[in-house]
């Protein structure tokens, strides 16, 4: 019995290092790209959660991955995806190398994790047609509920735009909400406070020391919308948890001076907002008549309808004058066909 178990565990050992470490990427066959015009540049949560995990009869893995890889991917210079998770599955090693085809020869992904490590990757990509001179990732500790499960944290790259100009690009996915509705309660949202704070101290770490814009993109899991209209009237006031996570973000901390920083990111700005003059809803959102949801597929039943703004798209151009970022937008991606 001794022997067959000792053998079981070797067996699965040998199998697992292999089975959860990330697939070998194909040499790159398409040159890198440079600019010195414009660069097109997406975050995009892709919920692609571990296998057995799903809200709904099916959230669609398969066919989503391969709408992603078909009609997203070519459309794109620079991508920071959210909640592709590639524990116990093969789907992020699928995109991965399909994406270097397509001419991503810059990748940066959260670390992965084995079974008896008891943790999920981070669910974080990064994929770039330019050159990173630079990356860097950090993981967060553990967070509460089922986000306990997955490593969560942040990715950086520094992306050439060309010879003579860079950017920082970070993105990051924080601890969930996980009460009904999407209300708040206090250990959720302190954890993801501090998580704010591990964030900015990266950003410090990886960008004080250059002039070179910052761009964070992600789903923090803060929900910038005040609620003090109609659900089918843009919210153009913040959220107090959208306020607090703002000021640890650039450094100021909060009023009692409580995950303050060491460095000031005094030209952040939210773009989406500076963009349309409110915080677009990027989860949960209702059709014309302000009840019927717009999706359902793959929302639970008790976060439909909740018209919650969760994206971001925070940019500092460092008093630049010569990247600027232009032509913020909402891609909503609903597909029945293409």
């Amino acid at each position: 019995c001794v022997l067959v178990t000792a053998i079981l565990s070797i067996t699965f050992l040998i199998w697992s290092s292999f089975y959860f470490s990330p697939a070998t990427l194909p040499e790159p066959t398409i040159p890198d790209k440079s600019t010195e015009t414009s660069a097109r540049i997406l975050t995009l949560n892709i919920f692609m959660r571990p296998p057995g995990v799903k809200n709904n009869k099916s959230d669609y893995k398969e066919d989503r991955l391969d709408y992603i890889i078909k009609y997203i991917l070519p459309e794109y210079d620079v991508i920071t995806i959210q909640e592709a998770f590639a524990f116990a599955n093969r789907r992020i090693d699928k995109l991965t190398v399909a994406a270097r085809e397509m001419g991503f020869n810059y990748q940066v992904a959260s670390p992965r994790h084995y079974p008896w490590q008891l943790a999920a990757d981070g669910g974080l990509l990064l994929l770039s047609r330019f050159p990173i001179k630079k990356s860097d990732i950090i993981e967060y500790p553990r967070g509460v509920h089922s986000d306990w499960m997955s490593k969560k944290g942040a990715l950086h790259a520094l992306v050439e735009l060309n010879e003579h100009r860079s950017v920082h690009v970070y993105t990051s996915h924080t601890q969930a909400s996980y009460d009904q509705n999407g209300k708040l309660n206090l250990q959720d949202t302190y954890i993801r406070l501090s998580q704010f704070a591990l964030f900015h101290q990266f950003i410090a770490d990886t960008a004080k020391d250059d002039g070179s814009p910052i761009l964070l993109m992600g789903d923090f899991n803060v929900d910038a919308s005040a609620h003090d209209t109609a659900k089918i009237v843009p919210s153009v006031h913040n959220s107090e948890a959208y306020d607090k996570m703002f000021s640890i973000l650039n450094g100021t901390g909060l009023s009692d001076g409580e995950f303050a920083g060491s460095w000031l990111i005094d030209s952040m700005k939210d773009a989406l907002y500076d963009q349309f003059g409110y915080h677009p809803v990027t989860f949960g959102n209702v059709l014309a008549d302000g009840v019927s949801p717009a999706e359902t597929a793959l929302t639970h039943w008790d976060q439909v309808t909740t018209v919650q703004s969760l994206d971001r798209i925070f940019w500092a151009d460092r008093y630049s004058e010569t990247v600027r970022l232009t032509n913020v937008t909402v891609e909503h991606f609903f597909v029945a066909e293409n």
